[in-house]
């Protein structure tokens, strides 16, 4: 028979599946790390977007603006296929410097907020929070007329409920990872302590009197 200390769950084992906070689903960093990390590889992304988008949209501007005076000699296109790769490389390059820096920007107003909404102890809704001041601070920055701030704004909204979700999920995973844990050891326990309370009475058994 088992006594209370091998049970499926101790006190012990409950009161630190308890105490395990939400804020470890977030991304698994110390606030220092998450600052940099988070921003550094969203503007390398951004960066990747802006290098192709800004190269296509050179390309087709090339294109169109020659498109009434196309080469007649294979000098000509030489020149043309010459020039046009020189305007794609300068449009990717520029769309690029635009476009990494914006969405790194973006992307470390997020992980801020969501840090300062964290420590103000408002854990639960970290990630609404911060996706609704993220995109009412991209609002403010490019001062965008109502309407285009509105839906910005719900934009941010849905992607920090998403978050919070995802958040929340994550949590509920680690949480019954721990419990099955918890129960898996007090079993092994259990089983350990049977063992040797029936090895002990063979040998009480056998051991003569």
């Amino acid at each position: 028979m088992a006594d209370a200390s091998t049970s499926y769950a101790t006190a012990a084992d409950e009161a630190q599946i308890a105490q395990r906070p939400e804020d470890a689903a977030r991304v698994n960093l110390p606030f220092p790390d998450r600052l940099w990390i988070v921003p550094l590889g969203a503007s390398a992304l951004g960066t990747l977007i802006g290098i192709r988008r800004g190269g296509r949209h050179a390309s087709l501007q090339y294109k169109a603006e020659n498109a009434h005076r196309p080469p007649r000699t294979v000098g000509g296109w030489y020149f043309y296929h010459k020039t046009k790769n020189y305007k794609v490389i300068l449009g990717a390059l520029s769309q690029g410097g635009r476009t990494g820096p914006l969405v790194g920007a973006i992307a470390g107003t997020y992980v801020f907020s969501e840090e300062l909404v964290e420590r103000a102890g408002w854990g639960d809704v970290k990630a609404v929070v911060a996706g609704l001041g993220t995109s009412a601070a991209v609002s403010a920055v490019y001062r965008l007329p109502w309407y285009t701030m509105k839906r910005t704004m719900g934009l941010g909204l849905m992607g920090g409920c998403m978050m919070q979700g995802l958040y929340m999920a994550i949590a509920w995973a680690e949480v019954q990872a721990r419990v099955e844990r918890a129960q898996r050891e007090a079993r092994e326990r259990e089983e350990a302590h049977a063992a040797a309370s029936e090895k002990s009475g063979l040998t009480t058994a056998i051991t003569p009197g």
